[in-house]
């Protein structure tokens, strides 16, 4: 047995490797399987509502074609089915179903959300006040822009670089560092790009290890070893199997 803190494990877009990705039957079911945390990703549609999605398009059922989901309103995006037979649901619908359940080990859920466009993230720090988690959640980025303008609106939101792991240098976090303004959390690198040095760096800058992209016994089993403080996994169940084998 790893004698770390064990690895929190959130379902990446829900269960999403049994149910369709970021709707909330996918949501429900990872919940139900006992997941720390639920991953999901954040449009801005544009009568300025936050929506949970992953794609740039979103896949219509009734035609089979492919909208830009930021060009659409609320009561459009709502007019449309997905293949599962669900919507696209609102960061609010989200919340008002998750932002006050516990984990099976009695913990407050946690919640992990991507960043999709540039000014998402802003938008939904005054949602996260009002359920009263901002200190649960996470709000991830490959870009420094959106990260830049939340921390600007938040002071205690927990921010995470995502697909920057070349990034992790120690000059990028002195005084005038490039993510200094940022104050970040955690960097969330790909299972295929993590290194150990990655781990080992971030320690040395305060920093948290997150790895993504774990979907199958083999790099789950390898990854988790490396004790990261989060990881995420399309199959919820799984992970947390494997991290009850290796983790006391």
């Amino acid at each position: 047995m790893i004698l770390n803190p064990k690895p929190l494990v959130f379902a990446h877009r829900g269960a999403s490797g049994y149910e369709y990705e970021n709707t909330i039957p996918a949501f429900e079911m990872a919940y139900e399987m006992g997941a720390d945390g639920l991953e999901t990703d954040a449009w801005i549609l544009a009568d300025g509502e936050v929506v949970l999605h992953h794609d740039k398009a979103i896949e219509v059922k009734q035609t089979g074609e492919h909208i830009n989901i930021s060009t659409l309103n609320l009561k459009e995006l709502k007019s449309l089915t997905l293949p599962n037979n669900t919507k696209v649901p609102t960061l609010r619908e989200f919340l008002e179903k998750f932002a006050f359940r516990t984990t099976k080990a009695g913990k407050p859920l946690e919640f992990s959300i991507d960043l999709q466009d540039l000014k998402v993230g802003a938008a939904m720090v005054p949602i996260l006040r009002e359920f009263k988690v901002i200190d649960r959640v996470l709000l991830c980025a490959n870009s420094m822009i959106p990260l830049k303008k939340v921390r600007a609106l938040d002071p205690e939101v927990r921010l995470v670089a995502s697909n920057q792991h070349d990034q992790i240098k120690p000059e990028f976090f002195g005084p005038t560092g490039k993510f200094t303004p940022t104050n970040l959390y955690a960097f969330n690198i790909k299972g295929n790009d993590f290194t150990p040095e990655m781990k080992e760096n971030l320690i040395k800058l305060g920093l948290k290890c997150f790895i993504w992209d774990l979907h199958h016994e083999d790099c789950l089993r390898k990854y988790l070893a490396f004790a990261p403080s989060v990881i995420y996994s399309n199959y919820p169940d799984l992970a947390l199997k494997i991290r009850a084998e290796l983790f006391n």
